[in-house]
């Protein structure tokens, strides 16, 4: 199962070895995915099927993508020293879990979110967050769906919003969205990249206006970094 935690250096890993591949042109129709040394100059409209959710978003110039267990997006701000690799860009992963480990109620009501149920439950499953410190999930609406977040902030200090969105037929589609605590780009900050990075998207067909996510805090106040667990 996905490590809702997002570990940044797997994904890292799975889009270079994507790079080193040769990858034939996109059909009529198919998702243009720029590997690891091509990324696009100016911003490019994504569109992939995601365990046959339809999404669409806007790929910012610099950046690169790939489909691994998902859509993986990164800011192409990744350096290399003795061989591991430094991030100071974000990472962001959008994929759909299985939901058969979590308690959901045979019929969901109106006054259910089920995308707060569900990540209420996920922060106290080791498994989904690691060893990571992690907020109570907020509830919120977007656009016509329920949704949710919750903030982590793992051992080796990367910090991560997680959002779900809750979909019909008892789906969720999950955005885990992961830069370094010194994450500071031009732009403003973790808050501003992820407000533009979310602008226009689409989920089967349907747009979600970014103007719902003014209900995230104006600054992310993320847990308090966790001491690294020894290796004895």
């Amino acid at each position: 199962m996905t490590n809702w935690s997002f570990k940044a250096a797997v994904i890292l890993m799975l889009l270079l070895a994507g790079c080193n591949q040769s990858k034939p042109a996109p059909s009529a129709g198919e998702a243009f995915l720029p590997v690891m040394n091509t990324p696009p100059v100016e911003p490019y409209w994504l569109e992939v099927n995601i365990e046959g959710i339809e999404l669409g978003l806007w790929l910012p110039a610099g950046w690169v993508a790939d489909v691994q267990e998902g859509l993986i997006l990164a800011e192409h701000y990744t350096t290399f020293q003795s061989g591991d690799p430094m991030f100071t860009g974000m990472i962001v992963h959008i994929f759909v879990p299985p939901l058969d480990t979590f308690e959901i109620p045979a019929e969901l009501s109106d006054d259910h979110n089920m995308a707060l149920m569900v990540l209420s439950q996920a922060i106290h499953k080791p498994d989904m967050i690691g060893s990571a410190t992690a907020s109570d999930p907020q509830g919120f609406t977007w656009g016509a769906h329920d949704a949710a977040y919750y903030l982590l902030t793992s051992p080796d200090g990367m910090q991560t919003l997680v959002m779900a969105i809750a979909l019909p037929e008892r789906r969720l589609l999950v955005l885990s969205l992961s830069t370094p605590m010194e994450y500071t780009p031009e732009s403003g900050g973790m808050r501003d990249t992820i407000a533009a990075l979310l602008e226009g998207i689409t989920v089967n067909g349907v747009t979600l206006h970014s103007a719902d996510l003014t209900v995230l805090p104006a600054d992310f106040d993320f847990p308090v970094r966790p001491m690294p667990q020894s290796g004895g």
